[in-house]
C-alpha cells in the first residue's frame, strides 16, 4: 500500500512479535535466503553470516534502544533477557489476555522494579 513503492523484490513476513515460533523462523529465513540473492552487500558487508535456526537463541533478540523508548520509560522496558532467564521459558515480557480482545497489553516487570 506504499505509494510511490520502487519496483523491488518485497518478502511479506510475520510481525517479529507473532506467537507461532516455527512459522516465524522459517518465513523470516526463507526470506533473508531469498533477499541474499537479490541484494549486493556493502563492500565491507558480509552476506554469508548464520541464518535463523529451527528455534530462537538469545543471540537473536537484542534490546531496544534507549533513545526509542518514551521519555520516563522504567530501566528494565526494552530489554526481555530477563525473563527468557526465567522458569517460564517465555520470550518476552509482553502478553495479551486470554481471550484475547485485540487491544490491551499485559507488561510484566522484573522483580524490584515494581514487578511480581
Amino acid at each position: 500500500m506504499w505509494s510511490g513503492r520502487p519496483d523491488v523484490e518485497l518478502c511479506a513476513v510475520p510481525h517479529p512479535s507473532s506467537r507461532d515460533e516455527r512459522k516465524l523462523l522459517e518465513e523470516w529465513g526463507a526470506a533473508v535466503a531469498r533477499l541474499r540473492g537479490l541484494v549486493t552487500p556493502d563492500g565491507d558487508g558480509d552476506h554469508s553470516a548464520a541464518n535463523y535456526g529451527t528455534t530462537f537463541t538469545e543471540a537473536d533478540y537484542a534490546a531496544i534502544p534507549r533513545r526509542d523508548l518514551p521519555f520516563g520509560a522504567p530501566a528494565f522496558l526494552g530489554d526481555d533477557a530477563w525473563v527468557r532467564q526465567g522458569p517460564e521459558g517465555a520470550h518476552n515480557a509482553v502478553g495479551r489476555p486470554s481471550p484475547d480482545d485485540g487491544h490491551t497489553l499485559i507488561w510484566r516487570a522484573p522483580q524490584g522494579a515494581g514487578g511480581p
